[in-house]
């Protein structure tokens, strides 16, 4: 009889520890970051192509190159402008925005670079803004 009460203590005991260990099971769920982070290296979202420098005063010479966060060097095709205007006086020749502006004013550009890289990575393309704040008065006519 005494046999018996242990054998049943000792498989209600494995029970109980078997239901407290079922209990204390967490789902699992799906570690996302890894995900995101697969995608972010197979294709590359942004390069942080920009402008510097997009202050001028009018009636003298400015010249822009973009930059991107990306050393040594980056490259892509030169860019075109998708939406605005540059100011009268200043052109886009091939990466550069050069020129003397004519009329003081903000003005709002955006710029598409395609076929970008970076050390061999493959960059989508990138649409870059840029404010160009010109200085000044309109230089006057001689008449």
């Amino acid at each position: 009889m005494f046999i018996r009460k242990k054998r049943t203590l000792v498989v209600s005991a494995l029970l109980m520890t078997l239901a407290a260990g079922c209990a204390q099971v967490t789902p699992q769920t799906r570690d996302t970051r890894l995900d995101t982070r697969r995608r972010a290296v197979a294709s590359p979202a942004s390069l942080g192509i920009y402008y510097q420098g997009m202050n001028g005063t009018v009636g003298y010479h400015m010249v822009s190159e973009p930059r991107a966060n990306c050393q040594p060097s980056w490259n892509a095709d030169n860019p075109r402008i998708v939406e605005g205007y540059l100011p009268p006086g200043l052109k886009v020749d091939g990466f550069k925005i050069v020129g003397t502006p004519q009329l003081p004013g903000r003005w709002f550009v955006k710029m598409r670079f395609t076929g970008v890289s970076c050390q061999g990575t493959s960059y989508s393309d990138q649409d870059v803004d840029v404010n160009l704040n010109i200085q000044g008065d309109a230089p006057r006519q001689i008449q």
